[in-house]
C-alpha cells in the first residue's frame, strides 16, 4: 500500500477502489480511447494495491478462455513481481518481457471468429487487407 507523508500506510475500501476503476474507465470511454494508456497504467497500480482475494473474485470464469485469462494473470502476477522486487534486475527483465512477449502473440492468434488462426497485426478482421 502507498504510504502517506506521515509514513502510515493508505487503504482503499472495496467500494473506493471500484468507483476509481470505474472512474478510470469512463475517462477513457470520453476520450474515445484517446488516454487508454493512462486507464491501463491506472488499472495496474489499482491492481498493485488490491488483495488477492478481490482480483479472484472479479474473473467470470463462464466468460471467454479459462486459459488465456490465467495466462494474462500469470503475466500480470510477474509484471507486478517484477515492478515489486526486481526492478532493476536485468535478468529478470529479460525473461519477463519474453514472457509477455509469448502472451502477445498467443492473444494476437486468438479470436473465437477465425479458429485461433493468426491473423496480421495490420490486417482488418473483415476483409484482410490493411486496417
Amino acid at each position: 500500500m502507498p504510504s502517506t507523508n506521515n509514513g502510515e500506510k493508505a487503504s482503499l475500501s472495496r467500494s473506493q477502489w471500484q468507483a476509481l476503476d470505474d472512474l478510470f474507465a469512463e475517462m477513457c470511454e470520453r476520450s474515445h480511447g484517446q488516454w487508454e494508456d493512462l486507464h491501463d497504467r491506472a488499472r495496474g497500480v489499482l491492481e498493485t494495491v488490491s488483495p488477492a482475494s478481490w482480483r479472484n473474485a472479479r474473473v467470470n470464469p463462464s466468460e471467454g478462455d479459462p486459459a488465456l485469462q490465467r495466462h494474462v494473470h500469470e503475466i500480470v502476477g510477474a509484471l507486478l513481481h517484477l515492478a515489486e522486487a526486481a526492478p532493476g534486475d536485468r535478468r529478470a527483465i529479460r525473461v519477463t518481457g519474453r514472457q509477455v512477449c509469448e502472451l502477445g502473440e498467443r492473444m494476437l492468434r486468438y479470436s473465437e471468429g477465425n479458429g485461433g488462426a493468426r491473423q496480421d497485426l495490420y490486417e482488418s478482421p473483415s476483409t484482410g487487407g490493411p486496417s
